[in-house]
């Protein structure tokens, strides 16, 4: 029988350690390497169990940490999500280990890893966290991804009030926006609709709850109060289909590109395609799918049209990260839920966090039941269905409804 380890001490910052069938080439800082010089040796002459685990920590520190239940850990040094085969990307295990050496939570980072490994497209699957890296793009709570959208805007019908200078909803939402980064409640403030007698034009303000009335010119005059900004946000959110069909103020954006899919986009609805339909070619920049894009694409791309919307992206809906275009990516799905505006010097703002996921989890929630719905459908017939498929589709549903 041969023995449990073997180690070569090359220099004083190098060492070769074959440990329980693994080969470690391992270089850095000479005390370190001095320390495994001499666990090698202990094991070697006196192999107990506590002797080899105190070698397997100094050849692979990460196993030494407390992980969360939810993540296991090999021989190697790899990551996986409990119960799957797919180690995490090398750049999204660092992350993870760079989180617990901080006492940083990385749910956020298993989240959007484990929606990662329900995209079917093994080369998306592996390669959105270098986009999400490479792009500098914000990873929400939930595990989704905050990326944009450079559309135009589109009466919601004949009539619409052509002195009205912006809608409702895109107020609406770029003042809910406002001041959720502000880290203060759109339960405190009112949106009212304002008329100048000068300009003879009307615009939109927003006042805090400490005063009944926004500050207005003495020229200006209060012409409604629309309520609290959040109810309205809510209403935009949840009622938009309805909203546009009885306020012909609600905004309806248009994408640049046109095809058979995502031609009308309002704030807070899905926008869906296929995914058949979606092409996964990775050497073709320009194809079909539904585009989006990380927030330097858009800075670019985005100059010419009429706004930018933030959006969701499930790392699940990802179809293709295209090789030559990388800044851009086609997707089956997405969730506008934002427009965002300009800075002082007309750049768009970037958004840093997610503050509108429960919403997109609302829908997906319902989306999984449905599907649900048809498998059990099929079952009943007598059809064989995919268990896999329904197993992960029964643990989504527990993760959305858990986090609504």
């Amino acid at each position: 029988m041969g023995k449990s380890v073997q180690f070569i001490k090359y220099t004083n910052s190098q060492i070769l350690v074959r440990f329980e069938g693994v080969s470690r080439n391992i270089e850095g800082d000479p005390a370190n390497i001095q320390k495994i010089f001499k666990a090698c040796a202990d094991v070697q002459k006196d192999p107990t169990e506590d002797n080899k685990d105190y070698l397997k920590g100094l050849l692979n520190p990460i196993a030494k940490r407390e992980f969360t239940d939810r993540l296991d850990i090999d021989d190697n040094g790899d990551i996986y999500l409990k119960g799957t085969q797919e180690s995490m990307p090398e750049g999204l295990k660092d992350l993870v280990v760079t989180y617990m050496d901080n006492d940083v939570s990385v749910d956020s980072l298993v989240n959007f890893w484990e929606l990662c490994l329900a995209n079917p497209n093994e080369t998306a699957r592996e390669g959105f966290y270098n986009y999400i890296k490479d792009f500098g793009v914000v990873i929400t709570d939930n595990g989704y991804a905050i990326l944009y959208k450079a559309v135009n805007t589109v009466n919601a019908k004949d009539g619409t009030d052509p002195t009205m200078d912006v809608s409702l909803s895109q107020y609406v939402s770029n003042q809910y926006l406002r001041i959720k980064k502000m880290k203060k409640s759109p339960k405190n403030y009112h949106v009212y609709s304002v008329f100048s007698n000068e300009t003879l034009e009307y615009r939109y303000e927003i006042s805090m709850h400490e005063s009944k009335e926004p500050n207005i010119g003495e020229e200006d005059v209060i012409e409604e109060d629309h309520g609290l900004l959040s109810d309205l946000y809510k209403q935009i959110i949840e009622e938009g289909k309805k909203m546009v069909e009885s306020d012909e103020r609600v905004t309806i954006y248009e994408p640049w590109h046109v095809g058979d899919y995502g031609m009308e986009i309002r704030m807070g609805q899905p926008i869906t395609m296929p995914r058949e339909q979606c092409d996964p070619d990775i050497n073709v920049d320009c194809s079909y799918g539904l585009h989006v894009g990380s927030h330097r694409y858009v800075s670019t791309f985005g100059r010419g049209m009429g706004a930018i919307l933030a959006v969701l992206i499930n790392p699940a809906d990802v179809v293709a990260l295209p090789q030559y275009d990388h800044s851009k990516i086609r997707v089956c799905r997405y969730f506008p839920y934002a427009e965002i505006e300009r800075d002082e010097l007309g750049y768009w703002e970037e958004i840093e966090e997610g503050y509108f996921e429960e919403d997109f989890m609302a829908h997906e929630a319902e989306e999984v039941k449905k599907a649900l719905e048809e498998l059990y459908t099929k079952k009943a017939e007598g059809a064989e269905i995919d268990e896999e498929e329904e197993a992960y589709l029964n643990k989504r549903l527990i993760i959305l409804e858990n986090h609504s």
